[in-house]
Order: structure tokens, then sequence, then C-alpha cells
């Protein structure tokens, strides 16, 4: 075995995309001396968390197709090509191991510059249904590591898979609900709702949430924690003043925010969806519309079918029946307990550790 290990991890543009890879990063940094570096974008929010987490990142130029407008994809192909040369040069220059990719469009690049300089590649998906990097690169992968069994189906048989589910952060599950409310200055004796829509917040969510105030603050054994995102929180929290209802811009610490929660409302990507099964938190999910393939309501409709969560689509979310609903759950001991189980059957905690032992298994007998 190698005395150290140098291996280009590259996904991002989101959370979905970039915490999977640093969850798998950590765990290898724990089982073997690892030289580790990054390559994402400088608009993606790994251009922000990766250096915070005291990693290297180089970054290259291409940038995500938008769908339906023309104009704004014509530099697509001329962008793909600069990445892929960009991509060439970063990894002539760190000399890997093995190119990890987790997803989003800032990996191709790297991963198919890695595939013909003939170094291993290995690829991660979080979604049901795989997204294009997977599809397109999944041959030409040593291994493509599943969070789901029900996404076999969409990679070639030929293709090594495991499933081992999202790898998820590891100091989720550190606090009790007493520690977590604490630390949100909440009342541990009340079922607390977590409200969130990803790191930037949802302007959906917010908006339905913001019809749905007056309800909830009538509601004596319920409070709201609603992350709301930096753009929209303080404008929120001069229109919306209730006691029991807490906004904040955004949450560092989700682990708290978790083990604060017994129940969330939020959209169904993949990260959240592994963090909350993890965790065994029942949810009531909006997905988000215009998610590529539709793949956050095929991700919720799996836990609907499962028993650990409830499904809004966009189209349906009105507040009297998102209020009807948690209602239903918060106010039923048996169903939010029953949910929970169910949702902590789904959950699985060991999956970082899983994908880098078996990065260092292949590693080791080339």
């Amino acid at each position: 075995m190698i005395r150290q290990l140098k291996i280009i991890f590259s996904g991002g543009g989101t959370g979905g995309h970039l915490y999977p890879a640093v969850a798998v990063a950590k765990n290898l940094e724990k089982k073997h001396r690892c030289s580790l570096l990054f390559v994402g974008t400088k608009k993606g929010i790994e251009s922000t968390v990766i250096p915070d987490l005291g990693y290297n990142l180089k970054h290259v130029w291409i940038s995500g197709i938008a769908r339906g407008r023309f104009f704004k994809n014509i530099l697509f192909p001329l962008k793909m090509a600069v990445s892929f040369l960009q991509s060439t040069f970063i990894i002539l220059g760190f000399k890997p191991h093995a190119v990890i990719g987790t997803g989003g469009y800032a990996s191709w690049p790297v991963l198919m510059a890695a595939h013909m300089m003939r170094i291993p590649v290995f690829l991660q998906e979080q979604n049901i249904k795989p997204g294009l990097v997977t599809k397109s690169m999944s041959s030409k992968a040593n291994t493509v590591y599943l969070s789901y069994a029900e996404t076999e189906k969409y990679i070639s048989k030929k293709t090594r898979k495991i499933i081992t589910g999202n790898p998820t952060r590891d100091d989720l599950g550190k606090y009790d609900k007493k520690e977590a409310c604490r630390f949100f200055n909440l009342d541990p004796d009340k079922k607390t709702v977590f409200v969130f829509g990803g790191s930037q917040g949802s302007l959906f969510i917010n908006n339905l949430i913001k019809k749905c105030a007056g309800e909830l603050s009538k509601k004596q054994n319920l409070q709201i924690l609603w992350a709301a995102g930096p753009r929209w929180a303080e404008e929120l929290r001069r229109d919306v003043k209730y006691n029991n209802i807490h906004i904040v811009p955004f949450i560092k610490n989700m682990a708290a925010a978790y083990g604060a929660c017994d129940l969330a409302v939020c959209r169904s990507g993949a990260t959240t969806i592994a963090e909350l099964t993890r965790l065994g938190i029942p949810a009531v999910f909006i997905p988000f519309a215009r998610a590529a393939d539709n793949h956050q309501q095929k991700n919720a409709e799996l836990l609907y079918q499962k028993g650990a969560a409830y499904m809004i689509t966009e189209k349906e979310a009105v507040p009297g029946k998102l209020i009807s609903l948690l209602d239903s759950i918060v106010n039923d001991p048996e169903k939010l307990k029953s949910m929970s189980e169910k949702s902590g059957n789904l959950g699985k905690p060991d999956a970082a550790g899983l994908i880098a032992d078996d990065i260092l298994n292949v590693l080791k007998r080339r």
C-alpha cells in the first residue's frame, strides 16, 4: 500500500454534491495517510466551504447548463473544453492515485481527464435516478457507490457498484433535545418543527410558511425553527413576529438543529434525506419542482412509500393543507414515533466509512 495516498475530489455547485465528498474525505484521512485536493468552481458552494475546512481547492471554468435558455449556453462547449484542459494540468501537477466524483457539472471534466490518463475513477451517486455525470461516466469508473438499490437499474450491468447509502457528516446525533433547544433558545417541552430550504433558503417555502404563520402561532404545543436564508431572513423577521416562531438566516450547526427537531418541513434533496434518515427524523417534503429529472419528487416518493415522510408538491402546497398535515402528525404521538422509526430504518450512518474502506482496498490491490 502506498504510504501517502494523493486523491482528488470533484463534486460541488450545491451542498448535496459537496458534503458527501467531504464526509468520504474525512473518513479516508482517519484510515490512511492522505493528501487531498478538491476541484470545483469559483461560484459553487465549495469555493467557501472547502477553504474553511482547511482543504486545498483548485478551480475550473465550467458552469452548468441553463435549461431552456439558449443564449446563456452559447459558451458552454468552450467552457467544457477549457475546463478539461485545466483539469488535465491540475492532475499532471498533483499526480493523484485516484479521482472521486460526487456529481455536479464541475466534476465531469476532472473525471474525464483522469479516465483518459488511466487514473482510477470512483463515483458516488446521491439520488435514486442518477445525474448526468454518473450516467456518462459510470461505464468508465472502477466503482459506483449508490445510495439506493433502486438506482442499480440505471447503471450498466458491467459496472462494479455497491449500495452504501449517502455519506453524511459525522457530527450528526451529538446533541440531545435539551442541549439542542438550549443552543437555539427554544423550549424543550414543545414539539419543534424545523423548516429549511437548503443553505440559501427557499423563497417558495418561505412564502408558504409566512402564510401559515398566524395559525401556527396559535399552537401552544408547537414551535418553529425556521432557517429562511440570508436574503430573506430580516424581512421575514419584520413581518412575522410570534413568540413560537424563531427565524434565522442560516444554520451552521445543523447537528444542533436536527437535535431540536421533532419534524422537518423541507426540500427533498438527497443529502437532506440522508441526514434525516440517519437521525430518524420524520418529514413533510416539498420537492423543488424544477429539479433536474424531477429527482427530488422521486426521492420524496420513496420515503412516503416507506412510511417515513409525507409529500406535498408545489402545486398542492397551500396553507390549509400544510397546517392540517402538521396537526395530524404532531398531535399523534404514535404516528410521529412510527414515522421516526421508519425513517431511521432507511438511514445509512456508516456510508462514508464503507466507501472509504472500499476505495482503500481497491487501491491496495493496484
